[in-house]
């Protein structure tokens, strides 16, 4: 069994061997999965000579310790390409155009000279060295036979990133392996495969956006106006799927109470990560994700029984922070979100009047 000791909490929300053969960058032969070609998204006689949007193919091997990226420009290729996290670029390899020539990393970044309008690029970045760098702190967690990626640790964009640029990614997925992607999809390709296109926003790069790969427990459905992706990263549990999904609707309900019986976002992915625990607490952390759509990470207590989880504190809170505008005020953003958390979990009967009140008091 593969969990996640206390002792790790600290290491795993902060979240080689390197691929032999990169993409080719060839358009319209490419392996798999195939990212919208330029043609798709403007033409060569209606492009103006600007960068107009990017696509990433990314293609894991099969034992999550690296990945193949290569990415796509429409349009002139922007000057320079950097992470989110500088920290993390010693872990981005083998950066080449699609004629091989290779690109030297700088303090911050790739610097593209020569590329082509409509190019591309390819490289590798080492999900085993993101893990072991105690520096890169945010980068990658690995549980079991899946892994959390932090988007700012391992894709690169552009320096400047351009107004209203199209951004999409594609994964080329080895056979078995899942996926759950926080961004929402274009088309009719299902969700967590190789045929499904996710649209990227800015918020990604800037914002924590958490993409999970690998062995996981994937239970996708509607409810009260949401679509909801409940996520479970390789780890056994004691609560079955019935009664994950059960206390993921609890919170829904308690939330949506505030907003006319729909909760507020029309897609949610809440990911729960098994913790090695003892039975005698529920969640033992939480955590919401703004970046490229609302999300909520839970480290869930591995003996939990499915009666423990309706009603929690914690996850009705991490859901509530997605029902009010990001506010770069932990006064204003905290406070709100508490008190409507006290105050919400009792008008959905979890406890008494009187109880609530006291918990307001204490708090």
């Amino acid at each position: 069994m593969a969990f996640a000791p206390l002792h790790r909490l600290a290491r795993i929300i902060g979240l080689g061997i390197v691929v032999a053969t990169l993409g080719t960058c060839d358009r319209q032969g490419a392996p798999v999965a195939d990212p919208p070609s330029a043609s798709e998204v403007t033409t060569h006689e209606t492009r103006p000579a600007t960068l107009r949007g990017w696509h990433y193919r990314v293609t894991p091997d099969p034992r999550l310790e690296s990945a193949a990226v290569e990415v796509y420009f429409v349009g002139d290729a922007p000057p320079m390409l950097t992470l989110g996290a500088d920290e993390a670029l010693p872990h981005i390899h083998d950066v080449r155009r699609a004629d091989a020539t290779p690109y030297v990393a700088t303090a911050t970044g790739y610097r593209l000279e020569s590329m082509p309008a409509d190019g591309c690029l390819t490289y590798t970045v080492d999900f085993n060295g993101l893990e072991a760098d105690q520096g890169v702190g945010r980068g990658v967690g690995r549980t079991g036979n899946s892994l959390m990626l932090r988007a700012s640790a391992w894709l690169l964009r552009p320096a400047q990133r351009p107004s209203e640029a199209d951004v999409t990614l594609r994964l080329s997925l080895p056979e078995g392996m899942s996926a759950a992607l926080p961004w929402a999809t274009r088309g009719d390709g299902p969700r967590g495969t190789s045929q499904a296109t996710y649209v990227v926003p800015d918020t990604s790069f800037y914002w924590t956006s958490i993409a999970v790969l690998g062995d996981l427990a994937i239970d996708r459905f509607e409810h009260a106006g949401t679509s909801v992706e409940l996520v479970r990263l390789d780890a056994e549990i004691a609560c079955t799927p019935d009664g994950l999904r059960s206390w993921v609707i609890d919170a829904i309900d308690t939330v949506a109470m505030l907003f006319e019986g729909r909760f507020p976002r029309q897609r949610l992915q809440l990911m729960v990560l098994p913790t090695e625990g003892g039975g005698n607490q529920s969640v033992y952390f939480g955590m919401a994700t703004r970046g490229g759509g609302p999300g909520v990470l839970i480290f869930l207590d591995d003996q939990a029984k499915a009666e423990a989880l309706p009603g929690g504190w914690t996850t009705v809170h991490e859901l509530l922070h997605h029902g009010m505008p990001f506010i770069d005020d932990s006064w204003m953003a905290e406070g709100w979100v508490s008190y409507y958390t006290e105050l919400m979990r009792t008008r959905m009967g979890h406890r008494t009047e009187v109880e609530g009140w006291q918990a307001l008091h204490e708090r």
